[in-house]
């Protein structure tokens, strides 16, 4: 027989309330309340439908959305189900003309779980109102139950979403920036420019990055510079890792006894396939706000021309002054954040490239301090432009895009080298980069070389 519907409600705490009318059951149900006043759950005693038949149960929850914000309401339910096999249960939630539904097929689940997720639009909302509905399409044997019911509210700013997809954006320009000063260690950028053809292995900590180079001088003044690493970054809130290729071919005016040589050089950057995981931060409701990290791929492609002029002090010392420019272009997969309890406002975005535009003044010095001992102090500065936007879906909002992050940069670092043999020299090296935006950088390593 059905029982009497009973109309119930409690005073929850700072304002809220809950409510709740089920015709399942004539006995108050238990209520638990968070302290932060964002959920509240309920355990609607006896709310279990048998074989044939249907029963609903009406809830409402005084959690508001502020005026302004955009909200979402995520449900929690957990009950049992027990059918035969053929037959199926129908679970329900209907918010706001809306409704979610789950379909059991012939099982047994004594924990049965469901999440469903009700944006709000633009508050203000007064309280989350649903009905709760339960089916089972079987004889008598059959039953489901609905044990309990968990609500948390979440809200968010327009201004939050542009913000954390801002980050989105900086942390694009983050990867250009400091992996460009990483990929100078790939083409001599803290060596000599006058040496003998050589190979050469280094590592380095801070961000680990691991690799090999060459440096052949192949006559006229013509030299190349090339190497390969495995890398793994983390700055201006992305991580990335993958392999990074670099390679350079420059002129150097040969020694006519001037004081002023010309250099020029073209050089590529590549690094294919990188795995790459992005970190944003929004409000939610929460006292801490929601911090998302996912994860993608991507690729990087870049070109750089260089010109300049290199002096000579002295008989064991030269000093190189040049300027750059490069373009850089960087595809991001698209990708979708997972929602949850700590991610209530998910973003997906599409497969995009953006292009930045860098351009640079460099200086290097080197100079031996003994016999067997040299050191090379380098540094540059240098602006990079982004020209692209970042627009992605935010769930329950809808698109936000926001500009290309450019920025003031800094690069600085120092090399120390020890020839103990003829043909081999080790050394100790240090590498940073500071980005006006994207923060700093550093590395600290050694290496190998041997002349041939």
């Amino acid at each position: 027989m059905r029982l009497a519907a009973t109309s119930l409600f409690f005073l929850i705490g700072s304002g809220a309330a809950f409510a709740a009318d089920c015709a399942a059951s004539n006995v108050p149900p238990d209520v638990v309340i968070a302290p932060d006043s964002r959920s509240a759950s309920v355990f609607p005693a006896g709310f279990v439908v048998s074989g044939g038949s249907t029963d609903s149960c009406s809830v409402s929850v005084d959690v508001p959305i502020p005026d302004g914000y955009y909200g979402v309401y995520k449900i929690d339910s957990r009950g049992f189900v027990a059918l035969n096999d053929g037959e199926s249960s129908t679970y329900s939630v209907t918010y706001d003309g809306g409704t979610q539904s789950a379909v059991v097929d012939g099982e047994y689940l004594e924990d049965a779980f469901y999440t469903h997720y009700f944006g709000t639009g633009l508050g203000p909302v007064a309280s989350f109102d649903a009905e709760f509905g339960l089916e089972v399409d079987g004889d008598g044997s059959s039953s489901a139950e609905l044990d309990s019911i968990d609500v948390l509210a979440g809200f968010t700013s327009w201004n939050s979403q542009v913000a954390s997809v801002s980050e989105l954006s900086l942390a694009r320009t983050a990867l250009v920036t400091h992996l460009g000063a990483t990929g100078e260690l790939l083409i001599g950028g803290n060596q000599p420019r006058e040496r003998g053809d050589s190979l050469g292995a280094f590592g380095a900590l801070g961000s680990h990055i691991v690799g090999g180079i060459g440096h052949f001088n192949l006559g006229g003044g013509f030299i190349l510079d090339g190497g390969a690493a495995l890398f793994d970054q983390s700055v201006g809130g992305i991580a990335g890792n993958g392999a990074l290729l670099g390679l350079k071919a420059s002129y150097l005016q040969p020694d006519d006894g001037t004081s002023f040589r010309l250099i020029g050089s073209a050089g590529l950057r590549l690094a294919p396939g990188m795995n790459l995981t992005f970190t944003r931060h929004y409000s939610d409701g929460s006292d801490e706000g929601a911090t998302v990290l996912a994860d993608t791929t991507g690729n990087l492609f870049g070109i750089e021309a260089e010109a300049g002029v290199l002096v000579r002090p002295g008989p064991t010392s030269e000093l190189v002054f040049t300027a750059a420019a490069s373009r850089t272009w960087l595809g991001v997969e698209g990708y979708e954040e997972t929602i949850g309890g700590s991610n209530l406002f998910p973003i997906t975005t599409d497969t995009a490239t953006g292009t930045f535009d860098v351009v640079k003044l460099k200086a290097a010095w080197t100079s031996e301090l003994a016999e067997d001992l040299d050191l090379t102090l380098h540094g540059a500065v240098g602006h990079g432009f982004a020209h692209d936007d970042v627009v992605a879906d935010v769930a329950f909002v809808g698109d936000v895009s926001t500009g290309g992050v450019s920025e003031f940069f800094a690069e600085y670092g120092a090399r120390l080298g020890w020839a103990y043999s003829p043909a081999t020299t080790m050394s100790v090296f240090a590498l940073g980069s500071t980005g006006a935006e994207s923060g700093t950088h550093m590395q600290a390593g050694a290496g190998l070389a041997i002349e041939f």
